[in-house]
C-alpha cells in the first residue's frame, strides 16, 4: 500500500512537471525542486523500511 502511495505521488510530480515544461515561469521553479526533494527523500525512506 506504501508503494501505491509513492506511485500516486510520482505520477502527481510528473504531471506538474509536464505542466510547467508547458508554460514554465520562473516562480514555479522553486516549488518543483521542492517537490522534487520531497519526492526523493520519500523514496529514499520508503526504500530502507
Amino acid at each position: 500500500q506504501e508503494i501505491n502511495a509513492n506511485m500516486v505521488f510520482m505520477a502527481q510530480i510528473e504531471k506538474v512537471l509536464s505542466e510547467s515544461d508547458e508554460s514554465s515561469s520562473s516562480a514555479e521553479e522553486p516549488l518543483l525542486r521542492y517537490l522534487i526533494t520531497l519526492l526523493s527523500l520519500k523514496v529514499n525512506l520508503s526504500l530502507e523500511l
